[in-house]
């Protein structure tokens, strides 16, 4: 297919939206222990490669014709750091809450410089010194990609214009040798521990994810119905293995599992509703990834307090969830907005205001719920995070 007929006539992947939700979710299974549904996905945690690719992808698909026409590094920056803080700050101070509690109750040995330390970095997204616990970000441990695919992203704003197929099969080549020797790490990633394996991990993905999109561009991507993208990415995750097959599967798994479920359902088409549900995942991913955590912590701490510690444990995974899916959907429809919006007249005052990119999505269209049903009209073009970061 010539180049021409394909990437216009697709300016949404809403199944790449909904692939982004279900990883968002998968996510959870990770925090909620010895619940039933963990043990149904359990090689669950290489999904987050998925979100590296994804970000990639789609910051090619949004940027890439926009850096090449004008747009500089430190203004993709700036819009960078728009659309990823708000969200990001207001998952910190619910953790930071949390912290401020168990210290104030004497629950937590650790002291306050140690807490005003790792707050003072991590409100300026960067990764805490081990003072606090010896995570990368102490109050809310999910947030170490979003400063890995932050940099990542960046850096391609930095090369773009250097970044040829073969400097990108370089950088691939590169980054695969470096799993290959840190992927024993991969279950420290959220602490300094896993720091090689983490910065190996965003490379191959985010700049895998880059490539992937010139495929894409090039007409090279097959199209697959979005059920077997269902069936594929659940199959990946649902392979049951012991102490020496971890290890090798989860590697093989981000080095190939992951990159084929990109390239083999990027142009997967959906409608009717399943496209509600795919547009609802990609909305609520990001708040969703951000906020479990913290609300999963407190929900403890409720569950100590009014005994109900022997509540069975799927009980308090479907209360996570249901919780964790209305903060999310508040938060990114109510507070996202306005605060993008005042970021945007503090850091981009000479450059021309244009519409806000929607809240999560991996278009140039903006989805609305309207009445139950969702309609998407056109807006400038627009961008996902990690689970977007992802």
């Amino acid at each position: 297919m010539a180049k021409s007929q394909q990437p216009q006539a697709q300016s949404r992947f809403l199944f790449l939206d909904g692939l982004r939700g279900l990883c968002a979710f998968m996510v959870i299974l990770e925090h909620v222990p010895d619940n039933p549904v963990s043990g149904l996905f359990p090689t669950r945690l290489f999904g987050m490669c998925f979100f590296f690719l994804l970000s990639g992808f789609v910051m090619a698909h949004a940027y890439g014709d926009r850096l090449s026409n004008g747009l500089t590094a430190w203004q993709f920056t700036k819009r960078r750091f728009i659309r990823l803080y708000p969200l990001y700050l207001v998952g910190l101070a619910m953790g930071l809450l949390y912290s401020i509690y168990t210290l104030w109750r004497g629950w937590d040995p650790s002291s306050w410089s140690a807490v005003a330390i790792a707050a003072g970095f991590n409100v300026f997204m960067l990764p805490a010194p081990p003072v606090y616990g010896g995570a990368l970000y102490p109050f809310n441990r999910p947030a170490w990609s979003l400063f890995f695919e932050f940099v990542a992203s960046v850096l391609y704003a930095c090369m773009h214009r250097f970044l040829t197929n073969r400097v990108l099969y370089a950088i691939i080549g590169v980054a695969t040798i470096g799993l290959i020797c840190t992927n024993q790490m991969a279950p420290s990633s959220w602490n300094w521990q896993g720091v090689f394996y983490d910065t190996w991990l965003v490379i191959y993905g985010f700049f895998g994810g880059v490539l992937v999109h010139r495929w894409y561009e090039a007409g090279k991507l097959i199209r697959m119905p979005a059920w077997l993208g269902v069936v594929f990415a659940l199959g990946c995750v649902a392979v049951p293995t012991n102490e020496i097959t971890h290890y090798i599967y989860s590697l093989f798994g981000v080095l190939v599992l992951m990159p084929c479920l990109l390239i083999l359902f990027a142009r997967s088409p959906v409608q009717g509703v399943s496209a509600r549900i795919c547009f609802i995942g990609g909305f609520l991913s990001y708040g969703v990834y951000l906020f479990h955590m913290p609300i999963w912590m407190g929900l403890e701490l409720v569950s100590a307090k009014f005994g109900l510690e022997d509540f069975p444990n799927w009980i308090g995974l479907l209360i996570l969830v249901v919780i964790t899916s209305v903060v999310a959907a508040l938060v990114t429809r109510f507070i996202d907005p306005p605060a993008r919006r005042w970021l945007r007249s503090k850091l981009m005052k000479q450059e021309v205001q244009g519409p806000l990119p929607p809240p999560a999505g991996l278009s140039a269209k903006k989805g609305r719920l309207i009445g139950g049903r969702i309609r998407l009209r056109r807006s400038h073009a627009g961008e996902t995070a990690l689970p977007e970061s992802r």
